[in-house]
């Protein structure tokens, strides 16, 4: 009922069932969901929501939440490990679809960042749409990524600039839309 609202994870391809965990002040459920085929288990109890993904390609989870206010801001796990989490006040509106992603991994020796999955190139593109224009730093894609059934925002839109440095390392972006 009144569930106006998403929140999307983006879920990277694994051979073990991955397990999301989404946890705001006064949510529940337990439905089935199937997101661009990835089928999933929502169940539920008092302020948590936990999402069995089964194995196999990687995928965007929708979860869907009451157009409210969550003071208490949230928390979103994958298989035990916290991968966004805010205290601060988050407004869930019917207007949109509020998307968690995570920074990717950074190279300790070099400082690049890797870029090796869909959910790391979204980061990307999301940070420089928001202003982060990169100078003086490198992202390196560390191996192939299909975009399939993955929406895609471009890149340096409405006047933000990319101003660092993308090595792609002769890898492929495939089916990119």
């Amino acid at each position: 009922e009144n569930l106006t609202s998403m929140i999307r994870v983006p879920l990277t391809a694994s051979a073990t069932d991955r397990v999301l965990v989404l946890e705001m002040e006064g949510i529940a459920g337990k439905l089935v969901v199937d997101v661009e085929n990835c089928t999933a288990t929502i169940t539920g109890g008092t302020d948590k929501v936990t999402v069995t993904v089964p194995a196999g390609e990687a995928c965007f989870i929708d979860i869907p939440v009451p157009a409210k206010t969550y003071a208490g801001g949230y928390k979103v796990s994958v298989d035990g490990t916290v991968i966004a989490e805010t205290t601060d006040a988050v407004e869930m509106t019917t207007e949109g679809v509020k998307v968690i992603l995570n920074e990717p991994a950074v190279d300790e020796n070099t400082g690049e960042y890797q870029i090796a999955t869909s959910a790391d190139l979204l980061w990307f593109a999301k940070e420089v749409n928001s202003g982060t224009d990169f100078e003086g730093k490198t992202l390196v894609m560390t191996q192939d990524i299909n975009m399939s059934g993955i929406p895609w925002t471009p890149i340096a839109k409405d006047g933000k600039l990319f101003k660092g440095t993308f090595d792609g390392q002769d890898h492929t972006i495939s089916n990119l839309k």
